[in-house]
């Protein structure tokens, strides 16, 4: 698999559905503890890890935290986009360093509609 496709998730699709939606992604750098999103705020981006694993934490007060799931090189953070709802579900942040994919939300969007194997 190559570093372009070295996602999971984008590795299933064909190179026809595959091709528009990395020509919208950009190559990131993750770095360990950083956080990508915060519960309950918009969802900006999308991303794909490559070598990199980002944590989702569910906030249950201003003390209590706990891990709620893991997204490494098999699937993607900000999947609640695919149901339509725009507001993070948890805080995502990244647990491993290393390389994803990342696309706007509003670009992600868009491929929905026009992706029937992404949906």
């Amino acid at each position: 698999m190559t570093a372009s496709i070295a996602n999971g998730l984008l590795g299933r699709l064909s190179r026809a559905q595959r091709q528009p939606l990395l020509a919208r992604c950009e190559r990131v750098d993750l770095v360990e503890s950083t956080v990508l999103c915060e519960q309950g705020e918009r969802v900006r981006h999308v991303y794909f890890p490559v070598d990199s694993f980002i944590s989702l934490i569910t906030v249950i007060d201003a003390g209590s935290a706990f891990e709620t799931g893991l997204v490494g090189f098999e699937g993607m953070q900000g999947i609640s986009l695919v149901l339509g709802v725009a507001t993070a579900p948890q805080r995502a942040m990244v647990q491993g360093a290393g390389s994803a994919l990342r696309m706007p939300a509003a670009a992600f969007r868009r491929e929905l509609t026009q992706n029937p194997s992404l949906r």
